[in-house]
């Protein structure tokens, strides 16, 4: 029933439908944000007119920025798809195990998991650093140094791979035990 089955036609239409879902919450959020001007009886009794405006060009910013950002995304992620992007870094995995002399389902499964955060981290750097010090700086919220920034994305790429791996690694044994 499967054998006929492209699994790479699907990955890209299920990447094609996330990003459309996505980007119809974005413009609707856009939209919302965008047509309210001024702030409403609830919104009056927390903060002022002034800081509403701010708070709302801030986040008009935040939403376009983060559309850019989506298409990219997607765009991305189809071409890895296409190039088949994941196998090649699952075969990465292996070549390091071997030459380190290490075989195994689940330490290479770890090693992939590692190469993955390590390319969405890298990816990720040049969309953190326009957030934090443009947008956030032409709104006057950015405090952070660029040593803080990257001293705070190395710890948080360190504890994210930690907590991926630490729950992954039980999972995949779990799914490997449970085929036997």
């Amino acid at each position: 029933m499967c054998g006929n089955l492209n699994y790479m036609y699907c990955s890209l239409g299920f990447i094609a439908v996330e990003f459309s879902w996505n980007m119809y919450l974005v413009y609707r959020q856009r939209r919302t944000v965008k047509e309210n001007r001024t702030p409403n009886e609830d919104v009056k009794t927390i903060m002022d007119g002034e800081s509403y405006t701010k708070a709302r060009l801030y986040s008009l910013d935040k939403i376009n920025f983060g559309m850019i950002e989506n298409f990219f995304e997607i765009a991305l992620s189809s071409g890895l798809t296409l190039i088949f992007f994941k196998l090649a870094m699952w075969n990465a995995a292996g070549r390091t195990l071997q030459y380190f002399g290490y075989s195994g389902e689940l330490v290479q499964s770890n090693v992939f998991m590692f190469y993955s955060g390590l390319f969405g981290a890298i990816v990720g750097v040049p969309w953190s650093l326009y957030s934090h010090f443009v947008i956030e700086e032409r709104h006057g919220f950015n405090k952070m140094t660029l040593g803080f920034f990257v001293k705070d994305s190395i710890k948080k790429l360190i504890v994210g791979m930690l907590l991926q791996m630490s729950l992954m690694t039980p999972l995949i044994w779990l799914i490997k035990w449970g085929r036997r």
